[in-house]
């Protein structure tokens, strides 16, 4: 369809258009060029999507593994991760299981910031032993220690986590590696968490 007007025809340089191609819609979304400079607010600086609503970090996969390991001694511990954001809170809840003679499993919401941090057990009906988390300042900043509360021979611990950030979060949870802050030998080495969501 032609268009025109005061009886000239128009084209792509009357409507400003005058770079634009008659490409086709095979080219055009199978393999785009772009010129100029393109922009996109929804990507972090490593080209991952930026989050608007809820983070899931996970072991499974991890530096680790799949699984943090704590030996028996009814006070080991290690810290888990830390809010980066200072008095910024990083809100969000855990799903621990760990192995131990048999599956314990719980779930903790937390809250990490300067102003004050806390844990709530949301665990109901479920046996979940040997689950001991605090909240502890680490380099200055609010973090999350689990300690393996299990002080018998047999109750060396692998703990499989999954942390559900709140929106608002992003960017402020900072995994910890084994061997940043225990009280033990640890014989794995690498990240606790890796992001999946």
């Amino acid at each position: 369809m032609a268009i025109y007007q005061a009886g000239s025809l128009l084209d792509k340089s009357h409507i400003s258009l005058g770079n634009a191609d008659n490409e086709s819609k095979t080219t055009m979304f199978t393999d785009p060029t772009f010129t100029g400079t393109v922009n996109c607010n929804d990507l972090n600086a490593d080209r991952t999507l930026r989050s608007y609503g809820h983070q899931v970090w996970t072991t499974q996969g991890s530096g680790v593994g799949n699984a943090v390991y704590i030996p028996y001694n009814s006070g080991y511990y290690t810290t888990l991760f830390y809010n980066s954001g200072g008095y910024h809170a990083l809100t969000g809840r855990l799903l621990i299981t760990v192995a131990i003679s048999q599956a314990h499993q719980g779930t903790y919401d937390f809250c990490l910031n300067n102003y004050g941090s806390g844990i709530s057990n949301e665990t109901t009906g479920a046996h979940n032993s040997f689950i001991g988390l605090s909240t502890v300042s680490y380099s200055g900043q609010q973090a999350l220690r689990l300690t393996n509360t299990n002080g018998s021979s047999w109750g060396n611990g692998w703990y499989y986590i999954t942390a559900i950030v709140w929106g608002g979060g992003e960017n402020r949870f900072v995994s910890l590696s084994a061997g940043d802050d225990d009280n033990f030998s640890s014989s794995q080495s690498g990240s606790f968490f890796t992001r999946v969501v």
